[in-house]
């Protein structure tokens, strides 16, 4: 769990990069930004998301995330994504 109260579930045999996160509690404000090179992961969002300030970059796209919670899936076969909840660009 991040400081945002966001949180990020990482499936077996993954690779990630957190490449930046930036979260000021006094002002509810930052970003995050993820590599997800292979595999699985699932983002809950909290209030960076809310906010329209996370994205999670695969091999073949780049998705925003906003107040929602998704599960990414890269492999031999491209990016898959299923939007449980919330807003995705």
């Amino acid at each position: 769990m991040f400081l945002d109260k966001s949180s990020l579930s990482v499936a077996p045999n993954t690779n990630l990069v957190i490449d930046d996160f930036v979260y000021d509690p006094a002002a509810n404000s930052g970003h995050m930004l993820t590599r997800l090179t292979q595999g699985t992961l699932q983002y809950i969002g909290g209030q960076l998301s809310h906010q329209g300030a996370v994205t999670i970059k695969t091999p073949a796209i780049a998705v925003g995330i906003r107040g929602g919670t998704a599960t990414i899936t890269h492999g031999a076969n491209g990016t898959h994504i299923n939007n449980q909840y919330g807003t995705m660009t």
